[in-house]
Parts: C-alpha cells; structure tokens; sequence
C-alpha cells in the first residue's frame, strides 16, 4: 500500500507496530528473499535442484502502480537474489483476465470471452481496487483499451471501519495503549475480524461473532472492564460481548461495507463512463475481496444491464494467472501509457518559446536547460514492441557511460522538466564499448508497451546492443 500511496525512492523509509523506522527496501528485500528460499527449499525436498537460469520468476503487482513503484520492486527482488535476467513483472488485472479465459473456456460462460468482447477486470484486494478495460482478441490474446485506474478500496478499508468503532469504544487512549503493550492480542483481533469479514452475507440474520482479547481489552479498561465499557458506548444495541466474543447485529456488520463498496462502485463508473468504455458488457471480479457476497451484490445491483463474473476461488486468480503469464508474456498485445513521457534535452535558445531564467551557454551557444521533449502522449495506445528512436552522443574524451534519464508528466503540454506537473522517473547508465576520443553515437530505443518501460541501447560505432531498465534516482 506504502509503494501506492507514496513515490518511491530509493531512500524511502517504513514505520513498524512501534513507529520505528526501517529502509524500505531492505524490508522488500528481506520479504522477498524468505519467499525466494521457501521456494527452493520446497522444489530441493521434491528433488529438483534448479539454476538460477533454469528459474523464471513472476512478481505481480497492482496496474494501478507508478513506474517508480515497480523499478522499486525490481531493485528489491534483484536485493534478493533474483537475477534480473529472469525477472517478469506482471500487472495483476492482466494475469487475472488470463487466467479468467482459460478458467471459462468450457464453461456455460464461455461466451463472455468471446473474440471482440470488452470487459473490465476489477481487482479488489486488501488495500486496492485495481481496474482495467480490455477487449478479447482471438487466439486468446486481448488488449488494454483504457488506462488503468483504482483507489485504496480494497478490504482493508471494512477493517479499519471495525477499528473506528473500536477505537470510538476505547477511546484514544486505551486504543494506543492496545496497539502498542498487547500488539500481539491487537493482530489476533486483526486476524479474527479478517476471518469473520468472509462470512458477512447480504442476507445475514444471526449476529457476526468475532473472537476477541478480552483478558487484554479488560486490563486496559481498568475496573470498569471491556464488557461494561461496551454496554455504555453508543454502540450498546448493535453490539454485544459474550462468552469471549464480540457479536454484532447483523445489520451493523453490513454497514462496515458501505464506504468501501460505494468508492469501487464509484471508481467503476468512472471508467465506464470514458469513451474507450463505452461498449465494455462483462465486469470481471477477482481477488480476495471480491468474495465477499455484500460487495458483489452491490456490484450487480448497480451495473444490472451488464454480465458481472467472479471466477470460483477468485483469491488465487492473480496467483494462478501469474503461472500462465510467465509462459505467455506476450498474450497482452497493447497497452495504454499512464502518463506523459519524455526526455530532457538542450535544444538552441529561441526567446519566443524559452524562458529567459533557462537560457545557458553551453560550448559557445545559447541554449535552452530542461527542456521536456515528448516521446509519447498520455493515454497512447502502444503495441507491444513498438520503439521510440533517440540518438544519445557522448560529451568528453574516453567517455565511459552515457545517462538516460526519463520524465513523466499528467500533462502533453508539458514545457519543462522541473514544471510542478512533471517528475524523473528513473536513470540508467549505457556503457560505450571501448572509449575513445572520439564522440560515439548510441542508438536509444524506448519500449512503452510493456509492463515496465525498457530501453535496448546499440553503438553505432560497435553494433553491440544492451537492453535496460531503468533505475531510481
């Protein structure tokens, strides 16, 4: 969620239970690395010893991250150990609809993936609603039509309205002192309510039960104790404590969805409300938050005219999808670009279109610094494998390396690299094979259509060709 809601950098920092301050990537790292090892260790108790270049890793993340989320991740799993060379990064709505269409293919609902059809997978997970539109091709390939888009709507969002109540309950106080001197007994909560959340049903008469601390809740309640604390709280009709559980009234125990449902249901017609959505007939759910009958319900009530799927054990479609998508990489054959993308460059000074506070000398001319040259619009349909050419020219004698730095900006109209609405994205450096005095030329070919964007250098001098990706600042 952090990686959603904040840049990534590489100096970013994670606050644990006790507020204490980690690097983020080695926190990544280190999570990363456990999965890593559990997986060999589990195919060497079968009898399969593996290379690394034997392995081929997938990681998924959410279509709604930013560039710079995803090179963090990258970095982390290259942390821990996973060659980089076989590494795939997947968008999660992608590897869910894969998994989808093959899932339905000898289903009744086989139709609803039929060559031509548009649907829109909506990935509700813990923290997000991830959601993306794309149109069935033949051969079980499909592509993007609309940018990806979401919101922190996911499951958690039920949680932390359980909490607020809680936390109304207690008081500021007695909350803190829960969090942070009966941590563990605050995570068992945390657990049972996640559990008791799965089986709230629209139609639910008998009260939820949660199992809940109370050794804990009364000695932070003092005398009065957690039960008596209850019963005089504002809550006192809709819930009760009995027999070490905390019972909610049915209708209470729906009421915690309101918000969330609303904000994805929102967010969906936002989506269906762009032009590239107008014809979009299935909606697609998956994750483990898509369980959640209340939360389909709601969906189907509000999108009535269109055909609304949830695959059996949606929780593992992303998971399943992965597996797939690392053999098919290319099953997706367009994408759309989530932002503006360019290139900072040094163009000569024109003082009807430049700033004068941009004006530099640079070898004896006037030049305009950071200008942002446009490589590819927002919103830019790109076929996977289709390149930007730049030409890139070492400046010194023996020159080592070449930087390629690349912007991003919410605007085409975009004029300067240090403009409130743009941003670097990320760098990397081009080794030039064998420096001489001479200036070299290399050939940049920026790839937009993928799941991260790659950029293949060739000297033009050598003809040797390198493929990278970018790195954060």
């Amino acid at each position: 969620m952090e990686l959603y809601v904040r840049k990534a950098h590489s100096n970013m920092k994670l606050k644990d239970i006790h507020g204490i301050e980690h690097a983020a990537i080695d926190v990544f790292t280190q999570s990363i690395g456990a999965l890593r090892q559990s997986c060999l260790s589990t195919l060497k108790n079968q009898g399969y010893e593996l290379e690394d270049d034997e392995i081929k890793w997938c990681l998924t993340v959410p279509a709604i991250w930013t560039d710079e989320a995803k090179i963090f991740m990258r970095t982390s799993c290259e942390k821990a150990g996973i060659p980089s060379y076989r590494l795939v990064i997947a968008l999660e709505p992608e590897v869910a609809s894969l998994y989808c269409q093959i899932w339905f293919a000898e289903s009744e609902k086989k139709s609803a993936f039929r060559p031509h059809t548009k649907c829109l997978v909506v990935d509700l997970g813990g923290g997000t609603a991830d959601i993306s539109g794309h149109e069935i091709l033949k051969k079980g390939l499909f592509k993007e039509i609309c940018k990806s888009t979401g919101n922190k709507c996911g499951g958690t969002c039920v949680d932390k309205e359980f909490f607020n109540v809680l936390h109304s309950i207690l008081g500021a106080d007695r909350m803190d002192t829960f969090k942070t001197k009966y941590e563990t007994d605050y995570l068992d909560l945390q657990h049972s309510f996640e559990s008791a959340k799965r089986i709230i049903t629209r139609n639910e008469t008998d009260k939820v039960n949660i199992q809940v601390p109370i050794s804990a809740l009364d000695k932070i309640c003092g005398d009065d104790g957690f039960l008596k604390i209850v019963q005089n709280s504002e809550y006192s009709d809709r819930i009760t404590i009995e027999s070490g559980k905390m019972r909610l009234a049915p209708d209470f125990a729906r009421s915690l969805f309101i918000k969330s449902s609303e904000s994805i249901i929102l967010k969906i017609e936002s989506v269906l409300n762009q032009n590239e959505a107008a014809n979009i007939s299935v909606l697609l759910l998956v994750g483990g938050f898509s369980e959640s009958e209340i939360v389909q319900d709601k969906i189907r009530q509000a999108f009535s005219k269109r055909t609304v799927i949830t695959p059996k054990d949606p929780t593992l479609a992303v998971l399943k999808g992965a597996v797939l998508f690392g053999h098919q990489p290319d099953v997706v054959t367009t994408r759309i670009t989530q932002f503006a993308y360019g290139r900072k460059i040094k163009p000569i000074f024109d003082k009807k279109q430049h700033e004068e506070r941009k004006r530099v000398l640079v070898d004896g001319e006037m030049r305009c610094d950071g200008v942002f040259e446009l490589l590819v619009k927002s919103g830019t349909s790109v076929p996977i494998g289709k390149n930007i050419s730049k030409l890139y020219h070492t400046i010194n004698k023996n020159q080592e390396k070449i930087r390629v730095a690349l912007y991003k900006s919410c605007s085409d109209d975009t004029k300067y690299i240090d403009d409130e609405d743009c941003s670097l994205v990320g760098e990397c450096f081009i080794t030039v094979p064998n420096p001489c005095e001479q200036k070299r030329t290399v050939k940049v070919e920026f790839e937009f259509g993928d799941t991260e964007i790659f950029i293949t250098a060739t000297d033009k001098n050598t003809k040797e060709v390198s493929k990278e990706t970018f790195r954060l600042e």
